[in-house]
């Protein structure tokens, strides 16, 4: 009797179950790594933003003159952090008067990489997130104290004092984790 060249039924529904099983492990492992990858985009952000204050503060001797601890918006009207460290307006123009008074001398701290701003002018991080939460070394000993650090939840604040001048958050949300500088 002579074999037929093809497969059965039986075999292609078991190379099927096979196929179906290593897809269930390497969907979460892509999704876990593509999160993974926003989140040090994020921290890569953070630590671009952290140079350009640490430049402003090498030339002007001081910190921007904001709060020590707040959110700081990094889009439209509310972007006065941004327009000083970058020496111009978001729209490639003029600083706004405030953000001109941070920074009289419209010298530029930050570098914008093309992926930085959305269509509509705000910096966001890889989750969408345009508020953002910074910290200052105001009284410049080069620690920030973990007393400084109430407003960021217990699991992701770090377990001793951190040797830097500017610490940077972003409340997680439903896409997205609570990431920090450090």
């Amino acid at each position: 009797m002579a074999s037929k060249g093809g497969y059965s039924l039986l075999e292609l529904v078991g190379v099927l179950a096979v196929l179906g099983v290593l897809l269930s492990f390497a969907i979460p492992a892509i999704s876990g790594s593509q999160r993974a990858a926003k989140v040090e985009h994020t921290r890569a952000q953070f630590a671009r933003l952290s140079l350009a204050v640490e430049a402003y503060r090498g030339y002007y001797g001081r910190y921007p003159a904001l709060a020590e601890t707040a959110d700081v918006s990094l889009a439209g009207q509310e972007a006065l952090l941004l327009e000083s460290l970058l020496g111009y307006g978001l729209d490639g123009g003029e600083m706004a008067a405030a953000a001109r008074a941070l920074n009289p001398q419209a010298r530029n701290f930050l570098q914008l990489a093309a992926d930085d701003l959305e269509e509509d002018g705000r910096w966001t991080d890889a989750f969408g997130n345009h508020r953002w939460h910074y910290v200052w070394d105001h009284d410049r000993d080069g620690w920030i104290e973990l007393a400084e650090l109430t407003n960021v939840p217990e699991a992701s604040r770090p377990v001793r004092p951190l040797p830097t001048g500017v610490y940077w958050y972003v409340e997680g949300g439903a896409e997205g984790p609570w990431i920090v500088s450090w």
